[in-house]
């Protein structure tokens, strides 16, 4: 997987599409530390963090270390794979950046980031590292600014370079992408995945509201260069924090933000029928029994007020637990011990109150087979007390960790979690086995494909 796209719903959405799975990917290469690389980066490992992820500098290490994935920062050339080979990092502007080298038996393949440290500085290193014939070079050779004579030029060096194919897209600019495809004809390579309005990263803390703490986040950084806070003009700023950051901000003042990584949501807001509708998927969702929709009687607008007895919301698969870092958060109120907030058809209760006074527990375990017999984890923190309550479990690919109300209450680690490709149910056990039924309301029911805080 070589960077990760600004967009980490988008960069999903066009792998599912081409049937591509992020679990199939053995390692993870970032060319470089700008957002329109990077952005995509918790989307992908919170479906695959099982990878080595290659990075040019220390910046994103802990953005890496977070979702459970193991970060190394390159400081040389180094053949990461069979026939797979990276540069090390080149400086460019004051960017660090490397690129992927691949031997092939047509001659090598070279693919870049931006080209920040130039183009043909990159193509050269590329042949001295390996010694072997350029048969194609493909991605963006950052030539917006250039001017035709200059492009031209770089064309020629290409030339003299022995380059037979090229594949220029993203920051080389529509300009010099034609001038290419002119002098190269047939051996031009057409490159690109569509058009697609990219709303700004405008919750800067992650929290899924644009609030005050954003503005100060704003604030602290004025003036300053930082890729992450530098959201206007689109799609990637103008190199500073400034007023026009300030105005895109505010176009958003109060908003809820959903991000990439929301993979399904119900929010539990209708009046009637039998669906309740995923906010940001397909993953509608059926409810059974005599389930009373509660129309401005949930934490967060409506909610599902359940009955103990046969009431429970049915959902297609969402996610297995045994192939990465996710989260699961919802709003509670009432219950019993015993009753189950979440569980999987076939797998584990995700969320409930343990049978001994009502506390948060989960039931998600180890695989089969390990040398001690797996817990359930369980918290000290009762949510039958008849108060809302914002109950979570997170998953980081190490540790199993409950939340309440935004504290965390129980953490242990583990050396993974067991497989299950059943749907969900909500307000009812996997085996929807008598006493399991939740009896209260259930609000607001988020999951995650990564480790988030509450």
């Amino acid at each position: 997987m070589f960077d990760t796209g600004a967009n980490g719903a988008i960069l999903l959405e066009n792998m599912d599409k081409l049937h591509v799975s992020a679990q199939d990917a053995n390692v993870l290469v970032i060319s470089h530390d700008h957002a329109d690389h990077t952005y995509g980066l918790a989307s992908f490992l919170g479906r695959n963090s099982n990878v080595p992820a290659y990075l040019p500098s220390a910046a994103l290490v802990q953005a890496v270390q977070s979702q459970g994935a193991k970060a190394q920062v390159s400081t040389g050339p180094v053949q990461i794979c069979k026939n797979v080979h990276l540069t090390e990092p080149m400086s460019g502007a004051g960017i660090l950046e490397q690129s992927l080298v691949l031997d092939t038996s047509k001659g090598l393949v070279v693919l870049t980031g931006c080209a920040h440290p130039g183009i043909v500085p990159i193509i050269t290193r590329a042949k001295q590292m390996l010694n072997k014939p350029v048969y194609l070079v493909m991605g963006g050779f950052h030539l917006l600014d250039f001017s035709d004579s200059q492009v031209q030029s770089v064309i020629q060096q290409f030339r003299q370079l022995g380059v037979r194919k090229v594949g220029a897209s993203h920051c080389t600019g529509d300009r010099a992408i034609a001038l290419f495809k002119q002098a190269y004809g047939d051996d031009f390579v057409p490159m690109g995945v569509g058009t697609i309005r990219i709303p700004p990263v405008v919750d800067f803390n992650g929290d899924e509201i644009v609030d005050i703490k954003d503005l100060v986040m704003l604030i602290e950084h004025w003036r300053q260069i930082d890729s992450a806070l530098d959201i206007a003009p689109p799609l990637f700023g103008d190199g500073v924090v400034d007023e026009k950051d300030l105005e895109v901000l505010m176009s958003y003042w109060h908003q809820e933000v959903l991000p990439g990584s929301l993979v399904a949501y119900w929010k539990l807001d209708e009046t009637e029928g039998m669906v309740a509708h995923d906010s940001v998927g397909q993953n509608d969702a059926t409810v059974m029994g005599g389930t009373l929709w509660q129309p401005g009687g949930g934490k967060r607008a409506g909610a599902l007020e359940f009955d103990s007895v046969d009431d429970y919301v049915k959902t297609p698969f969402i996610l297995d637990p045994s192939q990465g870092a996710f989260s699961v958060f919802a709003w509670v109120k009432g219950g019993a011990p015993g009753q189950v907030i979440l569980s999987q058809a076939g797998g584990a209760n995700w969320l409930g109150a343990d049978v001994n006074g009502g506390r948060l527990v989960t039931q998600l375990l180890p695989p089969a087979g390990g040398r001690s017999k797996p817990a359930s984890l369980s918290s000290q923190a009762v949510i039958t007390d008849g108060s809302w309550h914002r109950v979570g479990v997170v998953w980081d690919g190490t540790s199993r960790i409950l939340y309440v109300d935004g504290v965390e209450v129980a953490r242990d680690t583990q050396t993974g979690l067991g497989a299950s490709a059943g749907g969900l149910y909500i307000g009812a056990g996997s085996t929807r086995a008598p006493g399991t039924f939740w009896k209260g309301l259930i609000d607001d029911v988020r999951i995650y494909n990564r480790a988030v805080k509450p």
